[in-house]
């Protein structure tokens, strides 16, 4: 992409300084939250015009972020209006092109094509000869395989199912980190002779940064935030994840909120 804006300054082609996000999911509104806090200095760098930058996002569905209530989602789609952010739902994509975007009605392009739909796992999985979609393996309540319970999967590879629900849980790092805690808990039962325990999902909340002060949350039941609450909150679930992961050094190093 800044590759694309550098091009501008000799090429004059409105296409380098567009960016086409497929999907509109988490990982889609994230990114774009984080490109238009950052446009203004990659604009003064690349001494491109900011308000020729164009940013659009393409969904095939007519909603967006199901997990969220009416007043969140607007608030997503107002927040995406206000920085110029063109939100295009109830589009399929029927095919990608180099620089093209295809829909039933019409071509789209852009020299910055970004690609966010769907979740799908490791390919391991698949080249394991799993029997997977997506490379990701349902499994059993207790998190392992029906056919060979010593075998336990997590994370984005494992599809858990929802209770009463068609579907399985979406993949997310709070899901995976659940996961990891219930089956270390069934493989210690295993050792000690003991029952193992079904894995129950305790859905702590959903927050979604866009930029590094606003966003939108659901979090400790029906409780919502938005603005620099739930950006604050996302920064907290961050440094978190770091502390599990890699001690209280990493976090210092690499967390996202003043110590």
């Amino acid at each position: 992409m800044e590759t694309n804006f550098q091009n501008y300054q000799t090429s004059q082609d409105p296409d380098d300084l567009r960016v086409i996000v497929c999907g509109a999911w988490f990982s889609s509104f994230e990114f774009m939250g984080a490109l238009v806090n950052r446009l203004p200095r990659l604009a003064e760098h690349y001494r491109v015009p900011l308000d020729k930058i164009e940013i659009q996002c393409i969904e095939a569905k007519d909603m967006i972020l199901p997990m969220f209530d009416d007043d969140l989602t607007n608030y997503v789609k107002k927040w995406l209006a206000d920085h110029n952010v063109i939100l295009r739902t109830g589009m399929p994509i029927k095919e990608v092109q180099a620089n093209k975007v295809i829909t039933a009605d019409q071509t789209y392009t852009a020299s910055t094509l970004v690609w966010t739909t769907g979740v799908r796992g490791s390919h391991v999985i698949g080249d394991s000869d799993f029997e997977a979609r997506r490379n990701r393996v349902m499994v059993s309540d207790q998190l392992s395989l029906d056919d060979d319970p010593n075998v336990f999967l997590l994370g984005d590879v494992a599809a858990v199912r929802q209770p009463g629900k068609p579907y399985p849980f979406p993949a997310t790092g709070q899901i995976a980190f659940q996961m990891a805690d219930a089956a270390a808990t069934n493989i210690a039962a295993d050792l000690n002779g003991e029952p193992r325990q079904d894995f129950v999902f305790n859905d702590l909340g959903t927050v979604l940064a866009l930029g590094s002060k606003d966003g939108v949350a659901k979090v400790f039941g029906d409780h919502k935030l938005r603005g620099y609450a739930a950006a604050a909150m996302k920064r907290v679930i961050d440094d978190r994840s770091l502390l599990k992961q890699a001690g209280v050094k990493a976090m210092v190093k690499y967390g996202r909120l003043p110590l």
